[in-house]
């Protein structure tokens, strides 16, 4: 998938003495400014964090989501199928983000229209499914890449779906509607997304279950915002279809996390030491997920 990233390095004791000159009406020691600071940091981790920020350059409006992550800098990035995401650490308040993307809506607006072809649809204030299903898009799977195709042809209240692989590699879902209702559109795409899901995670779950001498229960394909897998007390086990949008060492990485759920009903440093056990690089898979799952709510 093709990507257009560029950083604005900011230093973090740049924004950290701005924040602290805000309090400079009063004297304060040096310490209390420290448990002030550590305290809100905290506070942070509770709070309900943004999620996108819109800005208005002309008569166009695009949005900006935003993810969250322990990194020291922040970037700004626009993907194939012309979403943008900015990339901050967890601490920096709201109002710096809004005014770091306001200050640079500009240039981040030249690099979009620089990288995003003519027309191309991207999401926007209220974005519906439309702006991310579109004839052309691309969509990301866990053999590579999948290129949607529309084609208008038969009932407005169905669709029907082609899954290719052709000889150079590439693949392609084709889907054949009278109906140009975005909604329809996406839901058969994630339909077949769910079938493969549940025909792929039945494997896996077999595979890993008996490495690991556990059992479980039914398994159930579901759609979460963020949560990627779920085990209950019954030994029933839950998996987002989303997951067919990632690597394939991502997938092993939850069934395995979930089955050993199955030992350790918690994240206790023996449910890790099970993980590990199977999945010896498991927190580089973990820090993956922690980076890039946002990066599927949308879909």
């Amino acid at each position: 998938m093709r990507l257009i990233t560029f950083n604005l390095r900011i230093p973090m004791l740049t924004l950290f003495y701005n924040w602290i000159m805000k309090l400079s009406y009063v004297i304060i020691p040096a310490e209390w400014i420290l448990k002030i600071y550590k305290k809100s940091l905290l506070k942070r981790r509770w709070k309900i964090l943004l999620s996108e920020v819109t800005f208005t350059v002309g008569q166009e409006e695009l949005s900006v989501r935003i993810i969250y992550s322990k990194r020291r800098t922040i970037s700004l990035e626009i993907k194939a199928e012309g979403t943008i995401n900015a990339r901050v650490p967890d601490f920096i308040p709201d109002a710096d983000i809004k005014k770091l993307i306001e200050d640079n809506k500009l240039k981040l607006y030249r690099k979009y229209k620089e990288f995003c072809p003519e027309g191309k649809k991207t999401i926007t204030k209220g974005g519906s499914y439309d702006k991310l299903y579109y004839n052309g898009a691309v969509l990301p799977f866990v053999l590579g890449e999948i290129k949607l195709l529309l084609v208008k042809k038969g009932s407005k209240d169905s669709a029907k779906l082609y899954y290719r692989k052709h000889p150079d590699g590439s693949r392609s879902l084709t889907v054949e509607t009278g109906s140009e209702d975005s909604v329809l559109i996406r839901d058969s795409i994630t339909d077949w997304y769910r079938r493969y899901a549940k025909e792929t995670l039945l494997k896996k779950t077999a595979y890993y279950s008996k490495i690991m001498q556990t059992d479980y229960q039914r398994i159930t394909v579901r759609e979460q915002r963020t949560r990627w897998g779920s085990c209950s007390s019954k030994g029933n086990l839950n998996f987002n279809w989303k997951l067919m949008m990632m690597p394939e060492t991502v997938i092993d990485y939850v069934v395995v996390h979930e089955l050993a759920h199955r030992k350790h009903m918690d994240h206790s440093p023996a449910f890790w030491r099970e993980v590990e056990k199977i999945l010896p690089d498991y927190k580089d898979r973990r820090y993956w997920l922690r980076e890039n799952g946002r990066n599927f709510s949308f879909y």
